[in-house]
């Protein structure tokens, strides 16, 4: 099992409209049974709007997959174009479940 953690920092100015349109990925994810373990709301070291998105795979060859095959749909294409203008940058990590846990 491999988490994969996605940090978006969002375009200033955007935040509301970057969560509406992470409420359509969402439901996208909920269709394609994306094992989601978490997303979350933070403020980067600047004052930057950052979004935390946090997905359960069992490698990162099968999320590679299941993304890549999520959004060739006409649906999922629709929505994740929609996606440059609200994100400043964005950062992948791969982590192992020990590597997220509190107790380390």
């Amino acid at each position: 099992m491999i988490y994969r953690v996605v940090t978006v920092t969002i375009q200033p100015g955007k935040k509301e409209e970057y969560w509406q349109w992470g409420r359509e990925i969402v439901q996208l994810w909920n269709e394609a049974r994306v094992n989601v373990l978490g997303i979350f709301q933070a403020t980067g070291e600047e004052g930057q709007d950052l979004a935390i998105w946090i997905t359960i795979h069992g490698s990162e060859e099968e999320a590679q997959e299941l993304f890549q095959q999520m959004y060739a749909t006409d649906k999922g294409g629709e929505v994740i174009a929609r996606r440059p203008p609200l994100v400043a940058d964005t950062e992948i990590m791969w982590m192992q479940p020990w590597e997220l846990s509190p107790l380390k």
